[in-house]
C-alpha cells in the first residue's frame, strides 16, 4: 500500500496544489490517486511478498537461523505476468517453509514550540524535569521509516553531540553519505544501490528532526515567524533512517525489509509515518504487512509508533490500528500565526497567516474595498480575463478550490499577477479551524475558517464593504489547545472495534522542523499531518526508554495512554476541528500525550506475546497466528478460552452495550519503585444509561511488579438501547501518589462482522 506523507506544507507558492494532489492531505476525498495495486505493478508485471517460516527446516542446511529473523525474511520479489500469477504462486506455496504470500501494494506518508508545549522544559517544585531526568534521550536509538534524510542538516550534526555510537549498534551507512555519531544508520530499501537521500519535499528530514533533532538556536520562518530554538523530543538520541518511500509512495516490500533490518540493527523504537489509502479493502491483520512486521518487533521488545492516518474526520478512517502498535493522532499546539481582517462594521475576522509583518509593503493595515463574487469559479478567485482588472487594489475573498476544479494557484495569481491588495482565503468546510499554512511569500494573505465564512460573505456583499489586513505575528499561549486536526484519522477501527484507536494525540498541526538544505533555502519549514505527530511520540518513547529500558512495549504504551491529558488548556474537553463540540474518544483516543506523567504511571496494563497470540487465535484463528508470527509450527492451545477482544488487557476499554451484563477483566501491574504500600480506589464514571458494577472497589500493592485484577459488569439500563449509540466515560484508579485513567466506551451494536480477507493463498 502506498504512503503519502503527512499533509506537508511547502514554502513554494504553488504549495496548495502539490499538497492536495501529491500527498495524503486533509481529506482523501479531495485527491485522485493511482490504485495501490496499479502503483505496485511494474511493466505489466506484479510483485508479491513471500513470507517464509522463520524456523529453518532441519533437512535444509542452507537456510540458517540468521536468515529467517523474527520479522519475516526480506521478501522475495517474484515478477510475473498476471495471467500466470495464481498458478505460479500455488507452486511456490507448495515449497517447504512457505507461510503466506501477499500482493506488494503501496502506502502513503501521513507530517519548535512543541517541546515547551509538551512540558519538556519544565522544572521546579511539583514539576518533572523530563529532559534532565532522561538525559535528553542519551544513548537511545530511534529508527525512522520515511522518505530518507538530508545528512547535511544541522539538526543531524554531531559537532556538539555528547554521545558515542552505542556498542550494541549493528547497523550501517553508505560510504561517504555523511553518517556520524548522531546519524548512525541510513539504508535505502527502495533502491539499494543509491544513498538514502530525502525526497524533495523533505518529509523524512522533517520527521527525524522532530523525533531527535539537535538544539538549533534562532530558527524562524518567513522573516521571523515562530522564532525560537528548535529541537527534537530526544535531542541526544541517535537516529537511524530507513528510506522506504520515494516521491511520497512507500511499498510494502520496502517497509517489511526496513522493519526487519531495524530490529536486527538494534533500534529502541520504530517510527512509522505511513498508512494505507482509504480505498484499499480492509483486510485482517494476518494480511497486513505492517501489522505482521510490528508483531515481530513487539516480540523483540521494540515498540512501533505509527500514524493514525490523514483521512479524517471521516469515521473509521484510522489506520495502523493493530493492538500491538501505538497509534497516534494529530492535534494543534498553543501557537498561532495571527492574521486579522478588520472591517468597518462588526467584529474582526481572525485567522492565520504565514506572512511576517516585516515583509509587508509600505502600506500595512491600509483599508481597501472588499471583493467577493459567488458566480461560477469566481468564488475561487478564478476571474475571466476581461474582469481581472477589477482585482487591482482590492482585498479579494477566495474560497479554497479542490484541485479538480481549478488549475494552478489562483490566490497567488490574484495578488501577484493581478495586483490585488490582499486575499482572504476561506478554508474548506471539513477543515474547521485546522489551518494548513501556505506561504504566499510577502503578500498579505489570511486564511480563515469556513465556520466564519457566511458572516464574511454577508459583509462582502455590501457595496461599500472595506477591510484591512493586520498581521499579529507569532502568538503563544493561545486557547483552546490542543484541538483535534481535521485530517487526523478517527475510529472506530473496522478491524478491531473492541480496541479504541487512535491511542492518543500529539502535536501535528503546523509543526516547524527541518527540511532539505538545498539551494540555500531555510532548512526549516512547517508541515502538518499525523506524520508529524508520530515522531513526537517516538522521541518521547526514546526519553522513556532511557529511564525504563526493560519495560515491554505494551507497558510503555499503557504508561502513555493512562496518563494522557483528556482536557485542553482551558480545563475543558478537547474540541474537534470546528471548536464547537467535544471531539470524543474516537478522535482523541485517551487524550493528548503527557510524557512528564507517563514517566511515573504507577500502574500499567501489560500484554505479553502469549496474550497477543491468544487474541489472534480468538479473533482470526490458527492459520492467522502462523502468518502473523511467520511460524508454521504455531498452534492455538486446545484448552484456550476464546477471548472477546474487549478483554485484551488494553489500557482502554471498549465494550458492547446490551441489556445482559458483559464481563470485562483487567489486570494491572505495579511499576512504582519500592516504597510504602499504595491503595488504589477504583471509580467508574459513565452516563446514567450504562450500569457498571466493579469488583473489588480497591486494589492494594506492597511491592514492585505485583499484579492485581478487577472486573466490570456492564449492561444497559432498559431493554432497548438505541443501535449505534456510544456512551463515553472512564475507569480511574487513584492512590495518594498516582492516577491511572482508562477511557471507557460502551457501544450499542458493536458486534459487527469481520472484514473479508482479500488474498486467499498462504493457508498453512
Amino acid at each position: 500500500m502506498a504512503a503519502t506523507m503527512a499533509m506537508s506544507t511547502n514554502r513554494h507558492r504553488h504549495a496548495l496544489l502539490s499538497v492536495l494532489v501529491t500527498m495524503l492531505a486533509t481529506s482523501a476525498a479531495r485527491q485522485t490517486k493511482t490504485s495501490p495495486d496499479e502503483a505496485a505493478a511494474v511493466g505489466g508485471y506484479r510483485t508479491f511478498i513471500v513470507l517464509l517460516d522463520r524456523r529453518p527446516p532441519a533437512a535444509d542446511p542452507t537456510r540458517s537461523a540468521e536468515a529467517v529473523a523474527v520479522v519475516p525474511v526480506p521478501p522475495q520479489r517474484l515478477r510475473r505476468p498476471s495471467y500466470r500469477g495464481a498458478a505460479e504462486l500455488q507452486q511456490v506455496a507448495s515449497k517447504p517453509g512457505f507461510v503466506a504470500a501477499f500482493p506488494n501494494t503501496m502506502r502513503y506518508l501521513q507530517t519548535t514550540h512543541t517541546p515547551s508545549f509538551l512540558g519538556l522544559l519544565e522544572s521546579g517544585a511539583g514539576r518533572v524535569a523530563v529532559w534532565k531526568d532522561s538525559d535528553y534521550g542519551n544513548g537511545a536509538i530511534i529508527g525512522l521509516l520515511d522518505g530518507g534524510i538530508d545528512p547535511r542538516h544541522p539538526s543531524m550534526s554531531d559537532i556538539v553531540f555528547p554521545s558515542e555510537v552505542p556498542e550494541r549498534w549493528k547497523g550501517s551507512c553508505p560510504e561517504g553519505f555523511g553518517c556520524n555519531r548522531k546519524l548512525i544508520g541510513a539504508k535505502n530499501m527502495v533502491r539499494h544501490d543509491e544513498p538514502p537521500e530525502d525526497d524533495a519535499n523533505g518529509h523524512g528530514t522533517h520527521t527525524a528532526t522532530i523525533a531527535a533533532g539537535n538544539f538549533i538556536n534562532g530558527v524562524s520562518i518567513s522573516g521571523g515567524l515562530a522564532n525560537g530554538t528548535a529541537s527534537g523530543m530526544a535531542p541526544w538520541a541517535h537516529v537511524a533512517i530507513y528510506k522506504v518511500c520515494r516521491n511520497g509512495s512507500c511499498s510494502d516490500d520496502a517497509i517489511l525489509q526496513a522493519m526487519d533490518e531495524a530490529i536486527k540493527d538494534g533500534v529502541d523504537v520504530l517510527s512509522l509515518s505511513t498508512g494505507e489509502p482509504q480505498q484499499v479493502p480492509v483486510v485482517t491483520y494476518d494480511h497486513d504487512v505492517i501489522a505482521i512486521a510490528a508483531y515481530a518487533a513487539m516480540e523483540k521488545g521494540v515498540l512501533v509508533v505509527a500514524a493514525a492516518g490523514n483521512e479524517g474526520p471521516a469515521a473509521s478512517s484510522v489506520v495502523n490500528e493493530a493492538p500491538w502498535i501505538l497509534t497516534v493522532g494529530a492535534g494543534s499546539v498553543d501557537r498561532s500565526l495571527e492574521g486579522k481582517v478588520r472591517v468597518t462594521s462588526g467584529d474582526p475576522f481572525f485567522g492565520e497567516s504565514q506572512v511576517d509583518t516585516r515583509e509587508l509593503g509600505p502600506r500595512p493595515g491600509a483599508w481597501y474595498p472588499l471583493l467577493y463574487r459567488e458566480e461560477g469559479d469566481r468564488r475561487y478567485c478564478v476571474y475571466p480575463e476581461a474582469e481581472r482588472q477589477e482585482l487591482r487594489d482590492k482585498i479579494v475573498v477566495c474560497e479554497s478550490a479542490p484541485p479538480k476544479v481549478v488549475r494552478g494557484d489562483p490566490i497567488y495569481d490574484a495578488v501577484d499577477k493581478y495586483k490585488a491588495a490582499g486575499a482572504i482565503v476561506i478554508q474548506e468546510k471539513v477543515d474547521g479551524y485546522t489551518f494548513d499554512l501556505i506561504d504566499y511569500e510577502d503578500y498579505p494573505v489570511v486564511q480563515v475558517s469556513y465556520d466564519e465564512s457566511q458572516r464574511l460573505k454577508d459583509y462582502a456583499s455590501w457595496p461599500a464593504a472595506r477591510a484591512s489586513i493586520a498581521l499579529g505575528g507569532t502568538i503563544l499561549g493561545t486557547t483552546p489547545a490542543p484541538v483535534v486536526g481535521s485530517f487526523s484519522g478517527r475510529g472506530p477501527s473496522k478491524r478491531s472495534p473492541g480496541i479504541l484507536k487512535p491511542d492518543l494525540l500529539a502535536p501535528g498541526v503546523n509543526i516547524l522542523a527541518g527540511v532539505r538544505t538545498d539551494g540555500g533555502q531555510n532548512p526549516f519549514d512547517f508541515k502538518s499531518g499525523t506524520s508529524m505527530a508520530t515522531p513526537h511520540v517516538s522521541g518521547l518513547v526514546a526519553l522513556f526508554r532511557t529511564l525504563h529500558p526493560h519495560w515491554s512495549p505494551a507497558a510503555i504504551r499503557s504508561a502513555f495512554v493512562t496518563t494522557a491529558d483528556f482536557l485542553d488548556n482551558t480545563g475543558n474537553s478537547i474540541l474537534d476541528e470546528h471548536r464547537a463540540a467535544a471531539a470524543g474518544a474516537y478522535a482523541t483516543g485517551a487524550g493528548h500525550v503527557n510524557v512528564a506523567r507517563a514517566l511515573d504511571p504507577g500502574l500499567v496494563y501489560d500484554i505479553n506475546p502469549e496474550l497477543y497470540a491468544v487474541y489472534v487465535c480468538s479473533i482470526h484463528g490458527e492459520a492467522a497466528l502462523r502468518r502473523i508470527t511467520c511460524d508454521n509450527s504455531r498452534r492455538c492451545p486446545d484448552s484456550i478460552t476464546k477471548m472477546n477482544e474487549s478483554n485484551l488487557n488494553y489500557p482502554t476499554i471498549t465494550v458492547p452495550l446490551r441489556p445482559s451484563p458483559f464481563l470485562v477483566l483487567r489486570t494491572v501491574t505495579n511499576m512504582a519503585p519500592l516504597g510504602p504500600p499504595e491503595v488504589y480506589t477504583i471509580r467508574v464514571d459513565m452516563p446514567p444509561e450504562v450500569r457498571v458494577t466493579v469488583t473489588p472497589g480497591t486494589l492494594n500493592f506492597t511491592a514492585p511488579f505485583q499484579q492485581a485484577a478487577y472486573t466490570l459488569l456492564v449492561s444497559s439500563l432498559g431493554n432497548s438501547p438505541v443501535d449505534g449509540k456510544i456512551y463515553q466515560g472512564s475507569v480511574t484508579l487513584s492512590s495518594s501518589s498516582h492516577t491511572v485513567r482508562t477511557p471507557m466506551l460502551a457501544v450499542v451494536g458493536m458486534d459487527a462482522p469481520r472484514p473479508s480477507t482479500g488474498w486467499e493463498i498462504g493457508l498453512a
